[in-house]
């Protein structure tokens, strides 16, 4: 239903920005509605698969866009129930970020890395566009990042953006 209030907004609204920043916001709320979904549909069990999980979120973003973005998986770690909210919302800013500003070309590459090393989980996302030459400073997508994997993962986070960006987050 909130979806479909948001659509609603999107389709009357006349300026670009507004319908974009919209957009974000309906990419964000899918985030969450995907996991309870599953959750939903997997009456058997209550873990769900990190990686369907995250290309759910891919696709939701994908629609959204007219480019050729290629992702690749290797995902080593199945994130536990109580911290896969988080992810799905770091991933769904940090992708849709990639789409927005990486690939002005229209066609890049994205590469999403979780493992476990003893008591650690460490999340790279990557992709091989232009990267950036400073942070906007009022970026509501990479504060709520910091803010999910600081607060609420009680990880860290570092940003690489030489040769496309990288985004490394540990927790």
């Amino acid at each position: 239903m909130i979806l479909s209030l948001l659509k609603l907004q999107i389709s009357r609204s006349k300026l670009l920005e507004t319908k974009e920043s919209l957009k974000v916001t309906e990419s964000r709320i899918k985030s969450i509605a995907n996991l309870y979904e599953m959750l939903l549909l997997n009456t058997e069990e209550i873990n769900i698969e990190t990686t369907n999980y995250l290309e759910r979120i891919y696709q939701n973003i994908a629609l959204n866009f007219q480019k050729d973005v290629k992702i690749n998986y290797d995902i080593q770690y199945e994130i536990e129930l109580d911290s896969l909210i988080y992810v799905g919302l770091i991933f769904n800013e940090l992708i849709t970020n990639s789409f927005k500003y990486a690939f002005p070309n229209n066609k890049g590459e994205i590469w999403v890395i979780l493992k476990q090393k003893d008591n650690q989980i460490f999340l790279t996302i990557k992709d091989n566009g232009q990267g950036f030459k400073e942070r906007r400073k009022n970026s509501l997508g990479l504060t709520i990042v910091e803010t999910l994997i600081k607060g609420q993962l009680l990880g860290t986070l570092n940003i690489n953006s030489h040769d496309g960006t990288e985004v490394s987050m540990v927790w």
